[in-house]
C-alpha cells in the first residue's frame, strides 16, 4: 500500500517536512516523466517551507530540478541549474559533512557546466561517505 492509500492519507500525509517528503517521492513512483517530477516538487516545495533545513527535501528538490532536464522536451536549463546551484549551496552550508547534500552539490555544478567543481564536489561526497561510522 502506498503512502497515498493510507486512511486518511491526505490529511496525515502534510503534517510535517518527512511526510511531505514521502509524499513526494510517492507521486514521483507512479509516472516517472515529467508531470511526476513536477507532483514531486511540489511536495519538495511544501516539506522545505515546513522545514528549510530538512535534508532529504532538499536533494529531492535538487534530483527532481535535475530530472527535470531529462524529461522536459524544452527545459529553461540556466533557471533549473540556477536554483539547483542555490539549493545545493545552503545544503552544504547546513551540514557540510552530509553525503547527500555534496551529491546534489555535484548534480548542481554539473548543470551549470562547472565539471571541475563537480569532481571535487564527488570527491568530497567520497571523502565524507568513507569517514561515516558504519553504526
Amino acid at each position: 500500500m502506498c503512502l497515498l492509500d493510507a486512511p486518511g492519507g491526505d490529511q496525515q500525509a502534510s503534517s510535517s517536512a518527512p511526510e511531505l517528503t514521502l509524499r513526494g517521492w510517492d507521486a514521483w513512483s507512479g509516472p516517472n516523466d515529467l508531470r511526476g517530477v513536477l507532483a514531486a516538487r511540489r511536495f519538495f516545495g511544501e516539506a522545505l517551507q515546513l522545514d528549510p533545513k530538512f535534508m532529504p527535501a532538499i536533494w529531492a528538490y535538487v534530483w527532481s530540478l535535475v530530472w527535470e532536464g531529462f524529461e522536459n522536451p524544452s527545459p529553461d536549463r540556466d533557471r533549473l541549474a540556477r536554483e539547483a546551484d542555490a539549493l545545493s549551496g545552503r545544503a552544504i552550508a547546513i551540514d557540510y559533512s552530509d553525503i547527500r547534500a555534496w551529491r546534489a552539490r555535484t548534480w548542481a555544478l554539473a548543470g551549470l557546466g562547472r565539471w571541475d567543481e563537480a569532481m571535487a564536489a564527488n570527491d568530497r561526497r567520497e571523502i565524507s561517505n568513507q569517514a561515516r561510522p558504519l553504526l
